[in-house]
């Protein structure tokens, strides 16, 4: 993962829900791009990650949507056990291969 080099990676702190949305789609590297509609607060750098989890719903009941159908991901919040769980069997689930 790249972020700014005034925000280092901390290995031994809690992973955000971006940070981990940057490592799923780094992982589906070949991927076609999928479009979602954000809201909230997330960092530049990773921005397109939570837009490709956002527009193919790797998210739980914990993301919230608005009436125009914006999904507020949380991005800084920290990601719970039970939320990464999640995301690895969803990501488990999905193949790159129509």
């Amino acid at each position: 993962m790249t972020a700014p080099a005034d925000q280092l990676f901390g290995p031994k702190e809690k992973i955000t829900r971006q940070e981990a949305a940057v490592a799923k789609v780094m992982l589906s590297m070949g991927a076609k791009p999928v479009e979602g509609t954000t809201a909230g607060d997330t960092d530049a750098w990773a921005e397109d990650a939570v837009t490709f989890i956002v527009g193919i719903k790797f998210y739980g009941p914990e993301v919230t949507l608005s009436a125009d159908g914006a999904a507020d991901y949380k991005s800084k919040q920290a990601m719970t056990r039970q939320e990464a769980a999640a995301l690895l069997y969803l990501a488990s689930k999905w193949s790159l291969v129509p």
